[in-house]
């Protein structure tokens, strides 16, 4: 079957995938101005604003490869200002040398989309699953797993313009019973999973670090609780006195979006039967389906009583269009014949 190879990613991370409109919202920015020309400096903040709010978005959904091809667009500058979508002010004060204001710039989520696909750009706006942190440590003369002694640990993650969510354990211990170190490092699927389980985190990202002469080496795995095995990702090494955690975080968000990318340069299309109880559930289900980014177009081509023929048609590849179905609440499912059915799910 020609849509076999979509199964195992799918089943990987369907539980937890999720898309989000969030992904393309920015923040307020207070501005204060004290003894300008008010109105010069209040544009040229604005500015700054719309610079800063636009590269979030960009730095979230784009690989290090896209975002370099986004750059390089003639007249971008025109471009990012035809997506904005409006300018909220706050909180606004104004005296004679004084202004102060809170800014928030709100950018438009189909222009950008739109922005990707005329130029072939390629993004990701899919939100990993939650990954729960084991983290292993091995130094020249001592071994810490899920302990406050783990160095690891020791630092705080800053992953709000990330695809991807990570939790840590409590590093109790509870959490040393039921996973120590030794099977950690062993790969303990049973103990992995009983601790997956405890944080409802279906998927444990692993990291085996290990100080060798003047490296860090660290060993990136991705433990499934469903599929019960356990995937390499790859290995890093750092200098010995590096602080690696920013760049180990940043190449985690890189490596989803990778493997999550919509490519704008592939057009597929999909003859399904959409299946509905009565034609408030077949509204529903047309409205998720066109709700989803990679979505060209989604058109009735048969009606029928609760059997609507729809050909689909969207940018990139199958398992992103399943995934983003799936976590709007719609089951896909292709039969034996090849024959596509959506309906809601149960």
């Amino acid at each position: 079957m020609k849509y076999f190879f979509i199964s195992f990613f799918l089943y990987f991370f369907y539980s937890s995938v999720i898309i989000s409109n969030d992904i393309y919202g920015t923040s307020f920015h207070r501005i204060e101005i004290t003894n300008e020309n008010i109105s010069d400096a209040k544009v040229r903040e604005i500015n700054k604003i719309k610079i800063i709010s636009i590269e979030n978005i960009f730095d979230k959904i784009l690989t290090k490869n896209e975002k370099n091809k986004l750059k390089r667009l003639d007249n971008l500058d025109q471009s990012l200002e035809y997506l904005i979508k409006n300018i909220i002010i706050e909180n606004e004060f104004i005296s004679k040398n004084i202004y102060k204001a809170d800014i928030k710039i709100n950018y438009d989520k189909d222009k950008i989309i739109n922005l990707f696909r005329s130029n072939k750009i390629n993004y990701s706006d899919i939100l990993s699953p939650i990954f729960l942190i084991v983290a292993s440590e091995e130094k020249p003369l001592t071994y810490n797993g899920l302990s406050i002694n783990n160095s690891f640990y020791n630092y705080d993650i800053n992953i709000e313009n990330n695809l991807v969510q990570f939790i840590l354990p409590d590093l109790s211990p509870n959490d040393r019973f039921i996973t120590p170190y030794n099977k950690i490092v062993n790969m303990d699927l049973a103990s992995l999973s009983k601790l997956s389980n405890k944080y409802q985190s279906n998927h444990i990202l692993l990291i085996y670090l290990k100080y060798q002469d003047n490296i860090i080496i660290l060993d990136l795995n991705i433990f499934s609780l469903k599929e019960n095995n356990i995937t390499f990702i790859q290995k890093l090494n750092f200098p010995i006195h590096t602080d690696y955690h920013p760049k180990l975080y940043e190449f985690i968000n890189n490596w989803w979006k990778i493997n999550n990318l919509i490519n704008n340069s592939e057009i597929n299309q999909l003859m399904c039967e959409i299946q509905n109880e009565n034609i408030e559930e077949l509204y529903l289900i047309n409205l998720k389906i066109n709700s989803l980014s990679q979505i060209k177009s989604n058109i009735v081509n048969k009606i029928k009583f609760q059997k609507n023929n729809n050909k689909i048609t969207f940018y990139g590849n199958y398992k992103m269009l399943f995934y983003g179905l799936n976590q709007n609440n719609l089951d896909i499912k292709i039969n034996k014949s090849d024959q596509c059915i959506i309906k809601l799910a149960s």
